[in-house]
């Protein structure tokens, strides 16, 4: 079956190199509402740009904005709904120090270009858990303190012996905080829980046991949160839109392969919740994401794109 030729500039890995860099240099940390908001200005004017329709939706609880874009004509069929998100986890800061954007043989460097600012611009073209113990004197009134650390360090190892990688559960406590002086028994302490798992029925045990913790006694122990996102289940609808899409990678000369398990998680699972045919990981292929050498792949840009492309046309 043949297919169009890719439309100018798009096999040519300079221009891609230079779109996705202009994203890669605005800095878009989750919790910095201000840089979020300067990327969504910036795909803004870029679809303005382009003559896509864009709709602006203000973020909630402090967060930033979103952006609905919309392109082709109003139809009653159904659909294509292509998910991205443009927040990134490295703090502002790191394109100055620690990541600047930058090319190294086949290598795009810079915060957010895997996961996921790379693969978003070629589709453009936790629980929380609180101990609380009683301060005291660490010398004088040693005896008197209820060390809020001890006890979250306590409930920690509960929670991270739940992993069980055979079953694809992981639980990881990725930050915490306690403690106002060296010299005083810290009362408080707070911790995050990252919980991920393959079946939903493990989520919901997991889940429950999380929440069901109990503190020692003398100790107090506030859990919130939750799930909040369902897992991503293969179905028939999932199953059959891989398979078209490993047919046109075929066609273009590539292999399309199928990774079972990686442990991320995306705005997929919820669409896969709802019964949506759902196709994760179309991005430029990297690695190193949440890292300080997380980086893309340039060769992967051009192949992928016009994957993205042909995907559009068929479906």
């Amino acid at each position: 079956m043949g297919h169009d030729p890719a439309p100018a500039g798009e096999s040519d890995p300079g221009e891609a190199v230079a779109g996705i860099g202009r994203w890669l240099a605005v800095e878009s940390p989750t919790d910095c509402a201000s840089g979020v908001d300067r990327m969504m200005d910036l795909v803004a004017a870029e679809a303005g740009a382009a003559g896509i329709a864009c709709e602006r939706i203000p973020g909630r609880d402090g967060l930033g904005d979103h952006l609905r874009l919309r392109a082709g004509p109003l139809r009653d069929e159904p659909g294509i709904l292509v998910l991205s998100h443009l927040d990134t986890v490295h703090p502002v800061g790191t394109l100055a120090a620690d990541l600047p954007v930058r090319v190294e043989g086949d290598r795009l460097y810079g915060p957010g270009v895997y996961d996921m600012k790379g693969g978003a611009w070629l589709a453009f073209q936790g629980f929380l858990a609180a101990a609380r113990g009683g301060a005291a004197h660490s010398g004088s009134r040693h005896a008197d303190g209820r060390n809020a650390i001890r006890e979250a360090a306590r409930l920690i190892l509960a929670i991270e012996a739940m992993t069980d990688y055979e079953r694809g559960i992981t639980t990881t406590v990725g930050t915490i905080q306690g403690g106002t002086a060296q010299n005083v028994i810290p009362q408080h302490c707070r911790f995050s829980v990252d919980l991920r798992v393959v079946g939903a029925a493990d989520g919901r045990a997991c889940e429950a046991a999380i929440l069901g913790l109990t503190a020692s006694p003398d100790f107090s122990l506030a859990v919130t949160g939750g799930m909040n996102r369902p897992p991503y289940a293969k179905d028939a609808g999932g199953e059959r839109l891989y398979a078209h899409a490993r047919d046109l990678a075929a066609e273009l000369g590539h292999d399309l392969g199928e990774v079972p398990l990686t442990g991320g998680g995306s705005d997929g699972n919820f669409t896969a919740a709802l019964g949506i045919p759902t196709l994760d990981g179309l991005g430029i292929d990297g690695d190193g994401a949440h890292t300080l050498s997380e980086y893309a792949l340039i060769s992967s840009i051009a192949p992928r794109r016009l994957l993205m492309r042909r995907l559009l046309e068929t479906l």
